[in-house]
């Protein structure tokens, strides 16, 4: 525990699927995984073990840049259990990052989401803990979604951008999808941009204040105060989507594109500050979207390079 993985370059790792540029095999909490650069991996970084023991928990990971690979870019194992070191209710912080797939990504069975989040523990220490996810941009992956999580969620400010394919998808997967907060969020994809289903009924499932356009733009139970259109549309009210090339890429919004009645901050999850857009700058909560309005200057502009910090 308290580890700090740090300005590491990894490439070349991506002759075998099961090759992994990051990975824990030990109950690991506080662990700050940052600034670090994987170009070319069988899976980029891979947390927790395949059979839900040896948990990942109330770590940090932040301003990575992760491409080409074979697999995940990320995945965060399930958890059927954790220590007690520390309380429950802790936050993995997933933040700042790139995670992007292309044509490498292997197909058929092996095809796997740039991210992948498994659930916490169902019952004890661990049971309230969740995972925090924004500011993140993932990008392209022509055989599976951007996106896969379940258990507790809080996801927004993020960029979902696929040429190929979908989203987000929120799903059973070792278990079911159970607090799950979904907003804020610019989804431009060629397939359903974000799906939520199989949700535990005990808990909220909910999507608001999200752009999502594409073929299927939502497939969600619970969702209001969100827009969405096709991608001719997007072309229209962003300020770069007529091809969703990277190097035209630019999702802030036209004019007063995006903009409705103001999403009252009561709706936001206990603990987590809306407050600023993907830029960092102030949020008015008029605007759907990861963008508030127009860049400040010096922005970053989403591409494979990492955010600085």
């Amino acid at each position: 525990h308290h580890i700090l993985v740090e300005n590491l370059d990894l490439s070349g790792f991506d002759a075998d699927q099961q090759i992994v540029g990051i990975s824990t095999k030990t109950p690991a909490h506080n662990w700050v995984i940052r600034g670090n650069r994987i170009a070319g991996a069988g899976t980029g970084l891979y947390l927790g073990n395949s059979d839900g023991s040896l948990p990942f928990y109330a770590g940090v990971i932040e301003f990575n840049s992760v491409s080409s690979t074979l697999g995940y870019s990320m995945q965060i194992k399930h958890q059927l259990s954790r220590p007690s070191d520390v309380p429950d209710g802790a936050e993995t912080l997933i933040r700042y990052n790139v995670f992007s797939k292309g044509s490498e990504s292997s197909s058929g069975g092996n095809a796997r989401p740039n991210l992948l989040l498994g659930h916490q523990p169902l019952s004890g220490s661990g049971s309230g803990d969740r995972f925090v996810v924004y500011s993140n941009f993932l990008y392209d992956n022509p055989t599976e979604m951007l996106f896969q999580a379940e258990g507790n969620l809080v996801v927004f400010n993020n960029l979902f951008v696929n040429p190929s394919g979908g989203g987000v998808n929120i799903q059973p997967h070792n278990a079911t999808p159970r607090q799950v907060d979904v907003f804020f969020n610019t989804i431009v994809t060629n397939g359903v941009g974000l799906r939520i289903s199989g949700g535990d009924s005990a808990f909220t499932q909910q999507a608001f204040g999200n752009a999502s356009f594409g073929r299927q733009p939502f497939s969600v139970g619970t969702a209001q105060d969100n827009v969405e259109g096709t991608l001719a549309e997007a072309a229209q009210v962003f300020v770069g989507a007529n091809t969703l090339d990277l190097s035209t890429l630019d999702l802030h919004p036209q004019g007063n594109a995006l903009v409705g009645a103001s999403i009252p901050t009561s709706a936001m999850p206990s603990g987590v500050d809306a407050s600023h857009d993907f830029d960092e700058v102030t949020r008015d909560f008029t605007r759907r979207g990861a963008y508030a309005g127009a860049p400040p200057s010096g922005a970053w502009k989403p591409s494979l390079e990492p955010r600085s910090y």
